[in-house]
């Protein structure tokens, strides 16, 4: 057998779940069943599985990619995909990936975040790469809705992430063309109206 594009994946998990772990004759292979079995695996985003006769089967692995990380109520963080899938669990947060923190408490690899935090995935998401280096968390605040915390600590209110393309633009600008230094706070909720607030 050969397992092709598989990172965070096990070989051995591969076998084990797919059933080829007890090296089944080629005729016996269910390939759907295999790919359907994988596709439940945590990093995997969909997988083919193909006889190769005479002699082989050939898995190959799509794997996800963490889009966020959450704090875990007793510490440590879960990766989740944009999809929200949740991918796993790790000590530290992976450097690069944006903390997100929602109304979520936990989760298991595999599972799936709930509906609740869809405006912090969306979000997170659709940041546009010119920000990627100024933001360092995206949170769900009540009463408020999403928020950014920027690295140099300021808080940016978003509310709905409906209007995060204009938002998008005026921070931008902001942080081109304004100096921000004892600005705490800057209100996006209206972005044609930027609050910066002390």
């Amino acid at each position: 057998m050969h397992v092709t594009g598989a990172l965070h994946t096990t070989e051995a998990e591969v076998l084990a779940v797919s059933g080829l772990a007890a090296d089944p004759p080629l005729i016996d292979v269910d390939t759907g069943r295999a790919e359907a079995a994988l596709d439940r695996l945590p990093w995997v985003g969909s997988a083919e599985v193909r006889v190769e006769w005479p002699d082989s089967v050939t898995v190959s692995i799509a794997e996800r990619h963490p889009l966020v990380a959450m704090p875990l109520p007793r510490g440590g963080f879960l990766l989740a995909d944009a999809s929200g899938r949740i991918l796993a669990t790790t000590v530290q947060r992976p450097a690069g990936l944006l903390e997100a923190s929602g109304p979520v408490g936990a989760g298991r690899p595999g599972g799936r975040l709930p509906q609740a935090d869809a405006p912090l995935l969306a979000t997170a998401a659709r940041l546009p790469s010119s920000l990627e280096a100024h933001v360092t968390a995206v949170s769900w605040q009540p009463g408020l809705g999403v928020e950014l915390s920027l690295a140099a600590g300021q808080r940016v209110l978003l509310g709905s992430e409906s209007d995060l393309a204009e938002q998008a633009i005026a921070l931008t600008t902001l942080l081109d063309k304004v100096p921000l230094h004892g600005v705490a706070t800057i209100d996006l909720r209206v972005p044609d109206s930027p609050l910066l607030t002390p």
